[in-house]
């Protein structure tokens, strides 16, 4: 059985303020952990043992003391959540033990930075590589606005944030990208409040977290085209980064995240049969002779995968993805200038492109909603839940026609 209460300690000098504690008592054994805080006498209740708030007319300390009473509250739950986690792991522990593991955690979780870290590695044990990497970019641009000074949660206030925005935008930094930021960092602030690290509240209104619209990122069949009939023998590198980002048009406008993971086992019969990896959707797409020659072109002879993106199967696909995706996108730049593209070429825009196009042939609404450009991805998963594939792959043959 474990006590945990909150104490007060006169001062030894009369009028000084005397100082707040926590009384740890675990197999009998006294122990004490100090908070930090200090009270005046008067603005100790000694009888219930716990803060005494003054009348409201004394309103500078009266929020004063309100901190330092939500602020123990906070570190007693911590205390306690510890507790039930050495009982759970452990037969038996010591009340220096468990002192010995909160001061070693709290040395840890008041710092910003590695609570953050924390998430990240949380996020990557438990398979979420994609979501692992946009806390982690996150955080880079946040050290780099601090130069690399650790953040503390009492230096993580309000005007922190907005101070961090007005150097994001003082970068050239678009507004999605500096939502996409300031998004990740409410969430992890959100998370260490709910666990009882940071204190509320820290602000998010004063900066902008919303989703602007962007231009549409979209080539006409007449650009396509240019794209598919551009002489590339002479650069491999470049001809390899036009098939891809043609590859993508052709099936679809297929993420490139699902390109590179495609299996050789995910084609049989004719079809191309897969699970979404942001929407966990199962999809299958009718494979029709422009995709099968690009796929005759680029067999994969060192791994499972359909395609020559990720050629070794050592627990870094996902870096391999990554580096495959700068690599072809950067080889984009280069192709879209060739084909006279005023678009900037990227992947990304094969999607869009696929979408626009099918638009144009008039396709209905229904057919089309699985390509991007939608704002809300559970009115697309309504919308495809009720097509058949077989229409999908009518609306595709009729577009590849045109290429």
């Amino acid at each position: 059985m474990t006590s945990i209460k909150l104490k007060y300690r006169a001062a030894a000098v009369q009028g000084k303020e005397g100082s707040l504690y926590f009384q740890v008592i675990h197999e009998r054994v006294v122990r004490q952990i100090s908070t930090g805080f200090t009270l005046q006498p008067q603005e100790w209740d000694p009888i219930q043992e716990c803060i005494r708030l003054p009348s409201f007319s004394s309103a500078s300390r009266y929020f004063q003391l309100l901190v330092v009473r939500d602020e123990t509250a906070a570190i007693q739950q911590r205390l306690q959540r510890l507790v039930r986690q050495m009982e759970t792991e452990k037969t038996a522990f010591t009340a220096d033990e468990l002192v010995a593991a909160y001061q070693q955690k709290q040395a840890v979780q008041s710092s910003f930075t590695g609570y953050m870290r924390r998430c990240i590695s949380m996020l990557e044990a438990n398979g979420k590589k994609g979501c692992a990497r946009a806390y982690r970019q996150a955080l880079n641009s946040v050290m780099k606005y601090r130069n690399d000074i650790d953040i503390l949660f009492d230096d993580f206030t309000s005007v922190f944030v907005e101070g961090y925005e007005a150097w994001l935008q003082s970068h050239d930094v678009c507004r999605n990208t500096t939502s996409f930021y300031l998004r990740i960092l409410r969430a992890v602030y959100h998370k260490a409040v709910e666990e009882g690290w940071a204190m509320p509240p820290v602000s998010f209104r004063r900066v902008y977290t919303g989703v602007d619209r962007t231009v549409k990122r979209a080539v006409s069949p007449t650009g396509i085209k240019r794209i598919k009939n551009l002489d590339l023998t002479a650069s491999p590198r470049l001809a390899f980064a036009r098939d891809m980002f043609l590859l993508s048009f052709y099936l679809r406008g297929i993420s490139f995240i699902d390109l590179a993971f495609l299996r050789k086992t995910d084609l049989a019969n004719g079809v191309i049969t897969y699970v979404r990896r942001k929407t966990h959707r199962p999809l299958s797409i009718f494979v029709e002779q422009k995709i099968q020659d690009l796929l005759d072109r680029y067999p994969n002879t060192t791994s499972r995968y359909l395609l020559p993106l990720l050629l070794l199967e050592d627990g870094t696909e996902m870096k391999q993805y990554q580096n495959q995706l700068n690599r072809i996108n950067r080889l984009l730049k280069t192709v879209g200038q060739l084909a006279g593209i005023p678009t900037p070429l990227s992947l990304y825009v094969a999607r869009h492109s696929w979408a626009s196009m099918a638009q144009m042939h008039h396709i209905p609404i229904s057919i089309i909603c699985g390509a991007l450009g939608h704002d809300n991805e559970m009115t697309t998963q309504i919308y495809l839940s009720s097509i058949q594939r077989t229409e999908i792959d009518k609306a595709n043959r009729k577009i590849l026609k045109e290429i």
